[in-house]
């Protein structure tokens, strides 16, 4: 379902995938998450355990999952 949600988001500098994004953001609101912050911390807290298992990219070059920018930048581009 994600998978057909097309990326508003640039091309270029894009580090997750969107439907990672959306899995993301879908299970802390679930849990009650009524912010970005929250959102954000969420997935930061579910850690390396789980971001591989969504398809997070993790690396020396790349921060340890998405950040608030990523989650802010994500929902204004949104229709």
């Amino acid at each position: 379902m994600f998978t057909q949600v097309r990326d508003p988001r640039k091309r270029r500098g894009t580090r997750h995938r969107l439907p990672v994004l959306l899995i993301l953001a879908t299970c802390p609101v679930l849990a009650g998450a009524r912010s970005f912050t929250a959102v954000a911390e969420w997935a930061a807290d579910a850690g390396e355990a789980v971001w591989p298992a969504l398809g997070v990219t993790l690396g020396v070059s790349t921060p340890p999952g998405p950040t608030v920018t990523t989650w802010l930048r994500l929902w204004l581009r949104s229709p």
